[in-house]
């Protein structure tokens, strides 16, 4: 069954996490990597689709350069026989959300509060739209849609916010390609956080960490001072 991994980063991937977790992972003989090479992710996205098609692939595993993930994480989506399948991540600001969506438009309310729970005997979760990042897509999906697949900011998106991943997937909801969630599989999502010192009200130093929003997210105690040595 050959397959592409997608990666639709720019000249610079940014996270060696990331290029040594792809390195590690498991997939079936003849899979192929393709790494974006324009400034434009949906035009990364776009080609990567077309390339794959071209070259007979029968999947498409779309990988962020922001993510890591376990070396069993494609070999596992590959096991449904379902036309879009994608792993757990969340986002990477408070509250952290899944980046999973109930329903498909651009707002906070949109995302599940946590993975809900499913009656499928698989243990998929049906979902409205999601992340694109560790999304396994069948080569019917991308027949269905039939191109191009994204849009920089999305074509029905807020106009100052990044929707190309729900675009993508309100697509397929029009081409009547369901798509599925599997909460066993997980990927973590790198972000920057800053870390403040702090004084507290009582007087205790602690170390507050901060997210790429500038929200707390946790804060812990600095190590207690240890007591002068008399010479």
């Amino acid at each position: 069954m050959p397959g592409v991994i997608g990666v639709p980063c720019s000249e610079q991937g940014r996270w060696s996490a990331f290029w040594g977790n792809l390195c590690d992972l498991d997939r079936p003989p003849g899979t192929r990597v393709i790494p974006g090479r324009g400034s434009s992710a949906a035009a990364n996205r776009n080609l990567i689709a077309r390339l794959a098609l071209d070259w007979g692939a029968e999947w498409v595993f779309w990988l962020d350069d922001d993510l890591t993930f376990g070396t069993d994480t494609l070999m596992r989506l590959l096991r449904h026989d379902v036309p879009v399948v994608v792993g757990l991540s969340v986002q990477r600001h408070a509250d952290f959300e899944p980046l999973w969506l109930h329903t498909n438009v651009s707002a906070a309310s949109a995302f599940y509060p946590q993975p809900p729970a499913t009656s499928r005997a698989d243990g998929l979760v049906p979902l409205a739209a999601c992340t694109s990042g560790g999304m396994l897509t069948r080569r019917s999906a991308l027949e269905a849609v039939g191109g191009p697949y994204w849009w920089t900011l999305g074509k029905h998106g807020a106009p100052d916010q990044w929707c190309d991943d729900l675009d993508f997937c309100r697509q397929l909801t029009e081409a009547g390609v369901p798509i599925y969630g599997d909460p066993s599989v997980r990927l973590g999502h790198i972000s920057h956080i800053e870390l403040w010192p702090h004084q507290m009200p009582d007087g205790q130093w602690v170390t507050v960490i901060r997210d790429r929003a500038g929200d707390v997210i946790t804060y812990r105690p600095m190590p207690q001072a240890q007591a002068a040595v008399s010479a």
